[in-house]
């Protein structure tokens, strides 16, 4: 389960609470389904939500790093931190 699901679920009603049971027990499998996870999930920001807090973790991991020296190992995880972020979903 990922973050947005888990947000949404958590947001939503008793009505969606129950459609993410049925979808994470594996009932709802149909493109309908998929649509109203969607639905879902949009309408209650859980996307929004877990970029902003990728965006905030990653910024607190690369912060860490700052008592590292500078060097190719550093930059690399840097780098992935950033990208981690930065990707499509």
């Amino acid at each position: 389960m990922t973050l947005p699901v888990i947000l949404a679920f958590a947001r939503g009603d008793d009505a969606a609470r129950g459609f993410w049971k049925d979808a994470i027990a594996g009932r709802r499998i149909s493109d309908e389904d998929f649509a109203e996870a969607k639905r879902l999930v949009q309408s209650s920001r859980a996307v929004d939500d877990t970029l902003a807090r990728a965006r905030h973790y990653g910024q607190r991991a690369i912060d860490a790093l700052g008592g590292f020296p500078s060097g190719a190992a550093k930059d690399a995880m840097v780098e992935a931190v950033e990208f981690a972020v930065a990707r499509a979903y």
